[in-house]
Formats: C-alpha cells, structure tokens, sequence
C-alpha cells in the first residue's frame, strides 16, 4: 500500500531535496508525469513573466504601427498642441492632410471611415492613418494593423506639441483598450519562448544522461529514466528562480539560476551515487576493500 508521499504530484516535491532520492526514484514517473513537470517547471518561469506584463501601463506604439509615427509631421503636431481630451471628447479645430498613401488629420465632424476586424483596420485608400475624430482614435498602418480605439471616459488627455508626448498619449489609449489581448499574445509567446528554452537544455542534459547506458559507469538504462533525473534535478532551481524573480526580474538572471542549478544539482545526484544503484555501488565498495587485503 502506497503511503500519501509516494502519490504524484506529491512525490516530486519530496524527491526534489535530495540528490540521493533523485536517482533511486527515476523510474517511479511515467512520460505523462514527465510532460506535466516539463510544463510546470517552464510554469515556474512565467509566472514573474507575466506579474511583470501585468505593471505595464505602456506598449511603444511602434511596435504594433511602426510607420504611424511618421504621419505625425511638425504641422499636425502644431495643429494638436495644447488640446486636450476632456471625458472622452475631444476638443480642437479641425485638420486634414493627405500625402500619397498616408492621412493624418484631426475629424471631429465623422468625415473619415475604418473597415476590417479589431486588429486589422483600414481607411480604405490609404496605407497608414492616423485621425483624431470626437470620441475615438483611428490608426492604421502598411504592415497590417489597425486599431480604433475610444477615448476614456473620464479623466483629461493634453497635447503638448511634441512628437513624444503625442506617442506617449496613443500608447496608453491602445494599452487602456487592448491590455488585455496585448497580456495574452506575449504570455503564450513568451511561454512557448520559455518552454523552449527548457526544452533544449532539460532535453540535451536527458539525452546526455541516456547516453551514459553505453557505458558501464551507469544504471540508468532508458530515456524516460535520463529526463526523470534530470526534470527532478530541476525542482528546485526552477522553483528558486520563481522567487529571485518576484523579488527582481530579469530574465537572463532566471535563467541562468535554473540551468546552472540543474548542472549542480545533476553534479550532486553523481557524486552521492555515481548513477548507480545503491546495491550495486555497495558491492563495489566491497570489492574494492577485499581487493586491498
């Protein structure tokens, strides 16, 4: 009868502490089990990943309309300057100004139409677009994207002439309107980044280990038991990592906790067993010492 710690998810927390229980335990986990801690452990780095995306109150709008910026000339930016959206209504003297494929004007009247879906909007005729109507902003750029998003209810939204003050300005619109569909695209790319990553180094420490079969310095004769080593050998770096991130993030530093704690833990597991099984490493120390009588 199997007592609670020998129970998974349990198991794997208990395993994780010692090097020793590392290896005597590499053939209690099944590749189900392997793959639901592959996932948990890539978990562990996201989750001061995405508390990070959650802070933020700015995305750079060139990210999402590189070329809309340059719509902005100095007489659209002396046109808006010093008017202000006050409770979603924006209040200053209208403007127009068409160049080739670009508008950028000021439209308080309706003049000007968007088409397409929520991410992909046009004015037709017109590559990139950039229109300050009464109660939303219109923007639309050549490498496909396009927004229209709605002033805020409340609150008061001042122009001051400047090109950075007026990017600043769209980028909280957009992050106020989108922050939301913004958090989930770069938390799936993100994780699918961070899973990766996991998966070459996790996946070249396993493959490493399993190699080791041809050789008679090891007991560990199957791939499943080579990725249960080394995924457990990865508990406690990941689950460390975690935490230096919640307290600082910075990427780089989680993951080099992760992968160097792997290496020092694997490094551990080796010199309390020698990847050998318990009875068969102590025959050998046997053997050694009746050899030297």
């Amino acid at each position: 009868m199997h007592s609670a710690g020998d129970r998974f998810p349990l198991n794997y927390f208990i395993y994780m502490w010692r090097p020793k229980k590392i290896f005597e335990k590499r053939n209690v986990f099944k590749w189900w089990q392997i793959l639901f801690l592959f996932v948990f452990l890539s978990g562990c780095l996201m989750i001061p990943v995405s508390l990070q995306l959650v802070k933020v109150k700015r995305v750079p709008i060139s990210l999402v309309a590189p070329h809309v910026s340059q719509v902005a000339d100095q007489n659209f930016l002396n046109q808006i300057a010093g008017y202000s959206i006050v409770n979603g209504r924006l209040a200053a003297p209208p403007y127009e100004r068409l160049s080739a494929r670009n508008i950028a004007a000021i439209d308080l009247n309706g003049k000007w139409h968007i088409e397409g879906n929520k991410y992909h909007q046009f004015v037709r005729g017109y590559q990139n677009a950039l229109i300050f109507q009464k109660d939303r902003l219109m923007l639309s750029d050549q490498n496909g994207f396009g927004f229209q998003i709605m002033y805020p209810g409340n609150g008061q939204i001042t122009f001051d002439g400047s090109k950075e003050n007026l990017l600043k300005e769209m980028s909280q619109l957009w992050v106020s309107q989108y922050k939301s569909d913004f958090l989930g695209v770069v938390s799936f790319l993100g994780f699918m980044g961070v899973m990766i990553f996991n998966l070459l180094m996790l996946g070249a420490a396993a493959v490493f280990l399993w190699l080791t079969k041809r050789t008679r310095i090891s007991d560990i004769h199957s791939l499943r038991e080579a990725a249960a080593v080394v995924l457990i050998s990865a508990g406690v770096p990941s689950i460390a990592a975690m935490m230096l991130g919640l307290v600082h993030f910075d990427i780089g530093t989680l993951t080099m906790v992760q992968s160097s704690g792997v290496v020092l833990m694997i490094a551990f597991v080796f010199r309390q067993t020698h990847f050998q099984d318990t009875r068969k490493l102590h025959e050998k120390k046997l053997f050694i010492v009746g050899s030297g009588r």
